[in-house]
Formats: C-alpha cells, sequence, structure tokens
C-alpha cells in the first residue's frame, strides 16, 4: 500500500525459517498482526483529512473564496 506516491513492492519469503523465539505471534496469524498497525495510520490519515475539510467549510461559510466574475 503506497501513500503519497511512495514506492511499493511485493516483498515474498519463500522457503524461509524464522525460529520460534523471533515470531511476532501464532502461525497463521501474519496477516492480522499486519493489518493491526494499519489502523492506526487511517485514523491519522482520517484525522488529517477531517481537518482539511473543516476549513474548506469555515472558508466557504465566511465568504473567503468568492467567486469573482
Amino acid at each position: 500500500m503506497g501513500q503519497c506516491a511512495s514506492d511499493t513492492t511485493d516483498l515474498l519469503f519463500t522457503n524461509c525459517r524464522v525460529p520460534a523465539s523471533r515470531m511476532l505471534g501464532p502461525e497463521g496469524e501474519e496477516f492480522v498482526i499486519a493489518m493491526s498497525g494499519l489502523d492506526a495510520r487511517i485514523s491519522i490519515i482520517y484525522e488529517g483529512t477531517s481537518q482539511i475539510h473543516r476549513i474548506v467549510i469555515a472558508n466557504e461559510l465566511t465568504g473567503k473564496n468568492k467567486r469573482k466574475n
């Protein structure tokens, strides 16, 4: 998943062995663990876009963006 046109790529680990002491969680839960970090990023992105919407609406309501004919 890219953000702001960042480079993205696939990362494949074929026949890769990971010692049990280095596992982040139970086997088979990799996707859940990877997506858990995404929740925080989504809320940060949402906050930023919400703030932009509030500014745009406030500008429209105060007439700062009136079109000149």
